[in-house]
């Protein structure tokens, strides 16, 4: 299967995940996985371990994007 035949068969919330992982990926190659997008402060173990492409601290994303 072609990978544009495959992303057809995605739902939008599939989509978004996989996009959300690439992002995770590209943060830990320039070395800010880890590192909340909005205060800058760390994430903690435990966010990370529930959702890795998780681009928010606790807190953050309390407060919406």
């Amino acid at each position: 299967m072609a990978v544009r035949e495959a992303d057809e068969l995605l739902s939008e919330a599939e989509r978004q995940e996989l996009l959300d992982i690439e992002a995770a990926l590209t943060r830990i190659a320039v070395g800010q996985f880890g590192r909340c997008e909005r205060c800058g402060g760390a994430m903690g173990r435990h966010r990370l371990r529930a959702i890795p492409e998780a681009r928010f601290c606790m807190t953050c994303s309390a407060l919406g994007r």
